[in-house]
This record gives C-alpha cells, structure tokens and sequence, in this order.
C-alpha cells in the first residue's frame, strides 16, 4: 500500500467499489485512506460498502 500515492489510492477504492470487489479488499483500502488522513470525497461509498457487506452475506450464507 505504501507504493501506492493518495490520488492512486483513492482511485482504486472509488473503483473498486463500482466493480464491486471483495469486502475485505474494499475494506482494506478504506482503513488504509482513513490511516492517511484522506477524505473519501463521497459519503455514498461508505453507505454502498454496507449495502454491499449484507448483500454479500446474505449470498453466502
């Protein structure tokens, strides 16, 4: 994660998002700008990480 600048990070999580990638990797990411101090530009990503998440559990209980 070091390698990789702020703007590159922040576009990765954006779209990792809209590809719906793992949670664990999205999750990942989002620990990873918070431990930076960048702001996700978007209150909606964390909102769709949740809708996400049940929706992902739900599909493999």
């Amino acid at each position: 994660m070091k390698l990789l600048s702020d703007e590159k990070l922040l576009k990765t999580y954006a779209l990792s998002l809209k590809l719906k990638l793992d949670q664990d990797f999205i999750q990942l990411l989002l620990e990873e700008c918070n431990r930076r101090g960048l702001k996700v530009k978007d209150e909606e990503y964390k909102t769709e990480i949740k809708e996400s998440s049940v929706l992902y559990s739900i599909q493999c209980a």
